[in-house]
């Protein structure tokens, strides 16, 4: 019994959708971005990290890959980025929720700090993934616009974000 997309997802969250560079780029240690400020809402709102399934499938790929990242002006291999990556998702989704409950809201110092979870997108059975994974990962985020409150797509790639916005 594999709970669907709809299950999984709450309509008072909002939604952030992320490709694999940024679950790379951050390796794993997404606690402390400004999620309220990437999903342009206030610090009271609850936000999803959403990861798509195709995300999980690069990742897989790339844990065997001989490339280099650059981050910070250092250069990192792919294999070490996407494994960590996936160490982070393993840690997150260890049973077969698919959300995941990764900061309680509460009041700190600063102010309110945002209630966050993590979100795996899952596929039917018999789905046929797009030829691209950009445009999979941005179908994904076009369908979950009717599941949540907002969608917002983070990547650091300039053309799935050119893509998305036309």
């Amino acid at each position: 019994n594999v709970p669907s997309t709809f299950s999984a997802f709450a309509e008072h969250l909002h939604a952030v959708v992320v490709d694999t560079n940024v679950l790379m780029h951050h390796r794993g240690e997404l606690l402390g971005l400004d999620w309220p400020k990437i999903a342009d809402t206030h610090p009271t709102q609850s936000i999803a990290i959403t990861v798509p399934a195709v995300v999980v499938a690069e990742l897989d790929d790339l844990k065997h890959s001989n490339g280099k990242m650059t981050i910070g002006g250092v250069a990192n291999d792919r294999r070490w980025l996407a494994t960590l990556a996936l160490g982070w998702l393993d840690r997150t989704f260890p049973d077969v929720d698919q959300r995941t409950l990764l900061r309680p809201a509460r009041t700190g110092d600063s102010g309110p700090i945002t209630q966050l979870y993590a979100v795996l997108l899952s596929e039917p059975l018999g789905h046929i993934p797009l030829p691209k994974a950009d445009s999979e990962i941005i179908e994904n985020a076009l369908r979950l616009t009717s599941l949540a409150k907002s969608v917002t797509l983070a990547s650091f790639d300039s053309h799935m974000i050119f893509t998305a916005r036309h």
